[in-house]
């Protein structure tokens, strides 16, 4: 297998890390998620900050032939699509490097490591707290939502683990992960693209509805033509996902669409 290095200049005291990373993530570091692909945190130790590092699981015999030609892997994708996060001026986790392993018609192993988040919670969290604190966390999500569209930037996962948050002393920040999967527009996004692209928010209900009011008048529609195209879209999601099936996967782009 031949090796590719792509590292952040910003991060060039972190080569020995990077350039062992295939030998020393099976036994090193602490595992926070294990499915189809593993992140495991590895904590600081300085002078190196603590990082995350993301292994993609080895795609089936197609999909390595794919990844090889016609696709970029899926790490080089997250460590493009933060720098062009980071570069529109939104908070995604630094990114390191990332690392293929391919031969030469296949794509192999692969990593992606980015610089440890300073916030600690994710918007699965801040829905579920109640009273006056939830309602002013539901609209100032709703004001950084309505940000990115009108920037067109669409996080095709837009889910509540995947939004991480904290309190600065000019408010509320949120900050993107798992970026892999996104599309940048010339233009900001329709009202029907806006929706679709939140279905995946999960709150109480009396919460949802306050963010979705907040993000349409952020966004300048009519809130009660929003609310209804919203919650119509993600009734008929969460409907088609019970039957296992993904209404909305046709949100998948070609390799020059991926990073306009």
């Amino acid at each position: 297998m031949n090796k590719t290095t792509v590292l952040n200049p910003q991060f060039e005291a972190l080569r020995g890390f990077v350039e062992t990373i295939d030998t020393d993530f099976p036994q090193e570091g602490t595992v926070v998620y294990r499915r189809r692909n593993t992140v495991k945190r590895f904590d600081a130790e300085p002078p190196r900050p603590a990082l995350f590092v993301k292994s993609y699981g080895i795609p089936n015999v197609f999909n390595r032939v794919i990844y090889r030609f016609f696709r970029l892997p899926k790490a080089e994708r997250a460590y493009r699509h933060t720098l062009k996060i980071l570069e529109l001026g939104f908070e995604s986790p630094a990114p390191v490097a990332y690392v293929l392993f391919t031969s030469p018609l296949t794509l192999g192993r692969s990593y992606y490591i980015s610089k440890a988040s300073k916030y600690g919670r994710d918007t699965l969290d801040m829905f579920y707290k109640h009273g006056k604190a939830g309602d002013r966390l539901a609209e100032a999500f709703a004001l950084f939502t309505a940000r990115l569209h009108k920037a067109g930037v669409m996080h095709l996962d837009y889910s509540s683990s995947n939004i991480l948050y904290g309190r600065e002393k000019d408010g509320w920040h949120f900050s993107l992960i798992d970026t892999n999967r996104m599309r940048f527009l010339d233009r900001p996004l329709t009202m029907k693209e806006g929706c679709r692209n939140l279905v995946r928010i999960t709150a109480h209900a009396p919460q949802l509805q306050k963010f979705i009011d907040c993000y349409a008048e952020a966004c300048g529609y009519p809130k009660d033509e929003c609310a209804k195209l919203f919650f119509s879209m993600r009734k008929r999601y969460y409907f088609m996902k019970s039957l296992h099936f993904h209404p909305f996967s046709k949100d998948r782009h070609s390799r020059s669409r991926e990073h306009r």
